[in-house]
């Protein structure tokens, strides 16, 4: 099979992963794909695509995309879900999005990294 890597387009794995390699790198204590409750989805469950903890508390969360996206629909299950843990979410759409989105993260955590 011969396939190109020009023709595979950069997906949510891709940034997650990416993103998940430069907390580590930076001591940020961050979870990935966390089940919490959820008071918006039928099944009482969502699964937040990353979870970033200081002193053993969530701190915020992210979500990811594999495309450029403007951010997410106020009126979408997935904002008000994630509007309902409490804490703070950041939406990473791309590689080029995850120094930014780190930049938030470490400033919202105060963090000296």
């Amino acid at each position: 099979m011969n396939i190109d890597i020009q023709d595979c387009k950069e997906t949510e794995a891709d940034v997650s992963a990416e993103f998940y390699h430069r907390c580590q790198k930076l001591g940020l204590v961050v979870k990935m794909e966390v089940k919490l409750p959820s008071k918006v989805h039928r099944s009482g469950a969502m699964r937040a695509d990353a979870l970033i903890f200081q002193l053993g508390e969530a701190v915020c969360a992210v979500e990811f995309k594999g495309f450029r996206k403007s951010g997410l629909d106020p009126y979408s299950r997935q904002f008000r879900a994630y509007s309902g843990l409490g804490i703070p979410f950041f939406l990473c759409c791309g590689s080029g999005e995850i120094d930014a989105t780190l930049d938030d993260v470490v400033a919202l955590a105060d963090l000296n990294v």
